[in-house]
């Protein structure tokens, strides 16, 4: 049986890709000894999902408007 494992993780670490990599792998083991809609594979979908769109949100570059007085 595997194992499921939550850890809180610091996006702001160089580790993001290793805990991102980490839990894929852990996905394609339940993906592949329960098959793909059983309930533990679909909780650690949302859970990668989860901590992709977190990484992207550290990704995005932010923009300011800049207003030029005539």
């Amino acid at each position: 049986m595997v194992r499921i494992s939550i850890e809180v993780i610091d996006l702001s670490s160089n580790s993001i890709k290793e805990q991102l990599e980490h839990e894929r792998s852990v996905l394609y083991e339940l993906v592949s000894s329960y098959g793909i809609g059983h309930p533990l594979v679909i909780k650690q979908s949302e859970l990668l999902d989860e901590l992709i769109n977190k990484h992207s949100k550290t990704q995005i570059p932010t923009y300011t408007k800049v207003k030029m007085n005539k």
